[in-house]
């Protein structure tokens, strides 16, 4: 059974896309954006026999919900299946519009305000009525993200069977890089995820971990954000052009993790390598890079923790 289940006029094209990109080595999860597609395709009535530039300037336009950096990835994605399209035969026209990316600094969480944060993300979630399974899911969801350093698109792709708890590990599939990697989880991100599987199990019949409202599907990338710009604009902190987003709470895991190396003394620049390979990044100057940006934005850190890494600018999250 396919991840996928395409339905627009398009859907054999795209079975037969992904499963030639899975032939040379990528992965499943890769495609959710030629999902998204063929739901768009299907909400515009599109049953053209070709991709026209009209139905692709129209996807490329950018949501109000995304950043340019995500807008961007969902046109290139698309982009692709384009080609793939032209090249047996069928006329789809490849957008060139690319927006700027984004490269504010990123928005770094006190530890004071993790704890605001969650204790918001707590009560509030109890309030949601639309999707029962909501009010419990999404503060282990948002604790995943924190405690372990994931991608919101990684979290949400994960499926109960990439959950180890007898080894306190997860299997992430990365979509970024196609790099995929086993992440390991605390003692007590463990207890939770055991009694929320439980919980869950008993609520409803899905393969994946977060399910959305669809139990055949899992939670989407945009929900996950609806969701938690409601909790930050309740919780009131950061501006209406630097506040914190769901990668925040990624970006925050770094820097909690090192800063709690450096108070207890610890061989940081040993450590980082475990690091790098928590996160999914592809080298140790990607690490440094990312780290560098990070701490920019995270006053609490002390002068000595800026001088632990060599500067690179070769990188970017």
């Amino acid at each position: 059974m396919n991840l996928y289940n395409f339905q627009s006029t398009y859907k054999n094209y795209m079975n037969d896309y992904v499963n030639m990109m899975i032939s040379k080595g990528y992965k499943e999860y890769s495609f959710y954006y030629i999902y998204r597609f063929d739901s768009f395709l299907i909400q515009n009535n599109y049953n053209l026999d070709y991709i026209s530039k009209e139905i692709i300037d129209k996807w490329s336009i950018k949501l109000d919900t995304e950043e340019k950096n995500t807008r961007n990835d969902r046109v290139v994605r698309v982009n692709g299946f384009c080609r793939y399209l032209n090249s047996i035969g069928i006329k789809a026209y490849i957008s060139f519009s690319k927006l700027s990316r984004n490269t504010t600094t990123p928005y770094v969480l006190s530890k004071d305000e993790i704890i605001k944060l969650f204790d918001v993300i707590d009560k509030e979630s109890q309030k949601i009525k639309l999707v029962k399974h909501y009010s419990f899911m999404l503060p282990v969801f948002y604790r995943l993200l924190y405690t372990c350093g994931l991608r919101n698109s990684e979290a949400c792709c994960l499926k109960i069977n990439d959950v180890d708890l007898s080894n306190s590990k997860i299997k992430i599939y990365c979509a970024k890089n196609n790099k995929d990697r086993i992440v390991y989880i605390s003692d007590d991100m463990c207890k939770l995820l055991n009694n929320y599987i439980f919980k869950i199990k008993h609520y409803i019949t899905s393969e994946w971990l977060f399910p959305s409202s669809n139990y055949e599907k899992h939670i989407s990338k945009t929900t996950i954000d609806k969701y938690f710009n409601s909790f930050v604009k309740i919780l009131q902190i950061g501006t209406y052009d630097f506040h914190p987003v769901p990668h925040s709470l990624r970006h925050t895991y770094v820097i909690h993790r090192v800063d709690s190396w450096i108070q207890e003394g610890k061989d940081v620049n040993s450590l980082i390598i475990y690091l790098s390979k928590q996160l999914g990044h592809n080298s140790l100057n990607e690490t440094y890079y990312y780290y560098h940006t990070l701490e920019s934005s995270f006053k609490p850190i002390n002068e000595k923790s800026r001088k632990l890494y060599p500067e690179v600018t070769m990188y970017e999250e």
